[in-house]
């Protein structure tokens, strides 16, 4: 005799927590933030048509906590207007790379007595780089880019590619699919400069 079992519902308690007291019955509204769509999908259960959304995609650059030059790096992120846990958009049509993508690598990648000389300086994290150290920022951000490429595409063969046209899961796949061509393509742009530089 086999049994089967009926697995429990899914149980979901949400919190809100407001700005400041609204009155009864007052129409409150939230926000989902400026997110792409993996992220919308993957926390929210939702996408926007892909065609409504900002070219690119957003990916997360983070300093290692652990890491004894931790502090200087996060004061010096600090005072040039970025966290130790930033977003940053990477646009796929562009031959740039975000100058600010750029700065928190070579921040990332300051040991803690360089990162403490540019906290005694007028312009943190803004003296231009030796070839050593700019070279060693792009690694950063190339290893960063080509897992962010890998893992996207390890996604994508977990999705059934008989997909029906036009369907939620169809459009997430469109999205990765464009991940992962936005992620090799800024790390071809990275390979660029370092292919200069080591000229």
């Amino acid at each position: 005799m086999s049994q089967t079992s009926n697995p429990k519902p899914l149980s979901l308690n949400l919190k809100h927590r407001l700005d400041r007291d609204y009155p009864k019955g007052a129409e409150v509204l939230g926000s989902y933030g400026q997110r792409d769509n993996e992220e919308l999908l993957l926390q929210f259960g939702f996408i926007l048509d892909p065609k409504h959304q900002r070219d690119g995609f957003a990916t997360e650059l983070a300093l290692d906590e652990e890491d004894s030059g931790f502090e200087a790096r996060r004061r010096v992120l600090e005072g040039v207007g970025l966290a130790p846990r930033d977003q940053f958009r990477v646009n796929p049509h562009s031959e740039e790379l975000d100058p600010e993508l750029l700065q928190f690598s070579r921040i990332a990648v300051m040991t803690p007595d360089e990162a403490e000389g540019c906290l005694s300086s007028d312009s943190p994290g803004l003296k231009p780089l030796t070839k050593g150290p700019e070279l060693k920022a792009l690694g950063f951000l190339l290893k960063h880019l080509t897992s962010e490429a890998s893992s996207t595409a390890n996604k994508l063969r977990l999705l059934d590619p008989n997909l029906e046209p036009g369907s939620p899961f169809a459009m997430a796949k469109t999205l990765l699919e464009r991940r992962v061509t936005g992620a090799e393509h800024a790390a071809g742009l990275v390979r660029e400069k370092m292919r200069v530089l080591g000229d």
